[in-house]
């Protein structure tokens, strides 16, 4: 549910992009892709969407916004590992001066990492993310959100250490009471 509402926000853009008229969408066959790809995403046809959005990223194959799109599309059907990859070309390709788009890819990069259970990863994509927006009162973005998931991320790990100290003691506690 949370990462749902989380795609969600994300794809807003997508929203007001799609309830654009087509005549001022369709500029190209990439942006005519997208803005089909965005109708199939707001009507949860992931498969559509995804489609259109693979056309729109052959025809620009370096455009941030198609693969911030191509990522969420990845994402809500459950591809996270290759939704990661779509979400850091869509950082590599944000230019100078599209900070939005590469704000949004860092933040995404870092959901990725919390969906697959890499919180290591998890926790260097969100600092990365606070260090990018703090730099750029420009943008509207959440560090703080940042900060506090780095700081629970810092405490799961603190339990899973604990956990796996116990789990080990249990373990012997076991192996030894069996060979009585």
């Amino acid at each position: 549910m949370r990462f749902a509402l989380q795609a969600a926000l994300a794809a807003l853009p997508a929203v007001a992009a799609a309830q654009q008229p087509a005549a001022a969408q369709a500029t190209s066959p990439a942006q005519a892709a997208l803005a089909e790809g965005d109708r199939h995403f707001l009507s949860r046809d992931f498969d559509g969407a995804l489609e259109a959005y693979r056309r729109a990223a052959l025809a620009e194959p370096t455009n941030a916004r198609t693969r911030l799109q191509v990522g969420f599309a990845r994402r809500a059907k459950g591809q996270t590992i290759e939704a990661l990859e779509e979400f850091r070309s869509a950082a590599r390709f944000a230019s100078t001066g599209d900070d939005v788009t590469k704000g949004k890819a860092l933040f995404n990069i870092a959901l990725a990492f919390e969906a697959q259970r890499d919180l290591d990863g998890a926790r260097a994509a969100w600092n990365d993310y606070a260090s990018f927006v703090d730099a750029r009162p420009q943008i509207v973005g959440y560090s703080s959100n940042a900060r506090t998931r780095q700081r629970v991320i810092d405490r799961v790990q603190e339990l899973e250490r604990t956990y796996r100290e116990v789990r080990a003691r249990i373990q012997a506690r076991e192996a030894q009471a069996g060979s009585r």
